[in-house]
């Protein structure tokens, strides 16, 4: 029980440190120093996605603090164990239930520095593919004009991490909310189960749909993809345990799309390969240096 509490003021305090740095202290360089902070719109987008930023990552700590109160006591629990929240806690997931069934861990799926990197690996492959068939999963509006840096690290955060926080802080409520009641009335698991990933999640998947296009407006087309997007990556989210895969995913989505966007589509393809092959010669010297230490 200690340990679990360890791991989840860690993770707590990473998730405050990042915020901090990519979602504070990056956007607003990139306004004072790169011609966006003289643009109304550019200033708005931010302001918007700050608050977002804000209820997301406030959502995701007061879940976890409940969460960790609600295992001191039962009667804590009675009171708050329905709060929680998803920084990186794959036993509240799916993924026990996979690990049954073959018997051992999944520990890249366990370890969040592993999980971070095979999902940099996995999303810059897809971003590939998306280069190439020219598909997005979400809109990106031209809203200003100022340097190309800041257009690009613009389309990231904000937006991406504000708009992921905040969807990741409301399925984790519904997920908790819903498992505490199915755990207090002895319900079957595997119907909560079924009505997360066929019922809640593409609710919330459509809530994020409706929400880009009042934000963005867009075609029928587009909004599908991003229906798609929401959808998967709350179950990537309820199936991990993690918000890792889907942060890594929209931040990767939101940069090549805006960079193919600025950028020719040869100069991305070449990036985007060899991005992707010193992630793969990263992957292997640090699985080499890990086994190594063992």
């Amino acid at each position: 029980m200690e340990q679990r509490n360890l791991n989840d003021t860690a993770s707590i305090i990473i998730l405050v440190v990042y915020s901090l740095v990519f979602i504070g202290a990056i956007p607003i360089y990139l306004l004072l120093g790169h011609g966006g902070i003289g643009i109304n719109l550019a200033l708005d987008k931010v302001q918007l996605y700050y608050s977002l930023a804000l209820f997301g990552i406030g959502g995701l700590i007061a879940g976890k603090i409940a969460q960790m109160i609600s295992r001191s006591s039962k009667k804590a629990y009675e009171k708050i164990g329905w709060a929680g929240s998803f920084i990186h806690n794959p036993d509240d997931s799916y993924l026990p239930v996979i690990e049954k069934g073959f018997n051992k861990p999944i520990s890249w799926i366990r370890d969040p520095k592993k999980l971070i990197l095979i999902s940099f690996i996995f999303f810059s492959l897809f971003a590939l593919m998306g280069i190439f068939a020219n598909i997005w999963f979400t809109g990106l509006p031209e809203e200003f004009q100022i340097t190309n840096t800041a257009k690009l690290g613009l389309a990231v955060n904000p937006a991406s991490d504000g708009e992921t926080f905040a969807f990741i802080a409301l399925i984790g409520f519904a997920f908790f909310y819903l498992k505490f009641l199915f755990k207090k009335n002895k319900y079957p698991m595997w119907i909560f189960w079924v009505l997360i990933f066929l019922v809640i999640v593409p609710l919330f998947g459509l809530g994020g749909t409706i929400y880009h296009r009042y934000r963005y407006g867009s075609d029928i087309v587009t909004m599908i993809q991003v229906f798609v997007f929401f959808t998967l990556g709350g179950e990537i989210t309820a199936l991990t345990g993690s918000l890792i895969p889907f942060a890594v995913w929209h931040q990767t989505n939101n940069f090549f799309q805006k960079a193919t966007e600025l950028f020719s589509s040869d100069t991305m393809i070449v990036f985007t390969v060899l991005f992707f092959i010193f992630l793969i010669i990263f992957a292997i010297l640090y699985f080499i240096i890990k086994r190594r230490n063992k």
